[in-house]
């Protein structure tokens, strides 16, 4: 029998270019996608034996809400409300 980190890898795997697809259209960016993609597999990895009866539409939910995040904090970096401290 296969461990659950391996499962989970199996999981993911199969949502993977969904989850890229979101994240892309949401984006415009290659490498901000797959960041985007990254950190949806850290937070999968990171939720413990929760059962999940839908992971694509748990990932889904995550890719879309981190993505969400990234395009707000570079709208407010473009447009100046963001500032970076030093």
């Amino acid at each position: 029998m296969r461990d659950t980190a391996t499962q989970d890898a199996e999981i993911f795997a199969m949502h993977r270019s969904h989850l890229f697809a979101i994240a892309y259209r949401m984006l415009g960016s290659v490498m901000d996608a797959e960041d985007i993609v990254q950190e949806s597999y850290l937070q999968w990895q990171r939720r413990g034996d929760r059962a999940i009866a839908s992971p694509r539409a748990l990932l889904a939910s995550d890719c879309q809400i981190d993505a969400q995040r990234k395009v707000s904090m570079l709208q407010r970096l473009t447009t100046g409300e963001l500032v970076i401290a030093d």
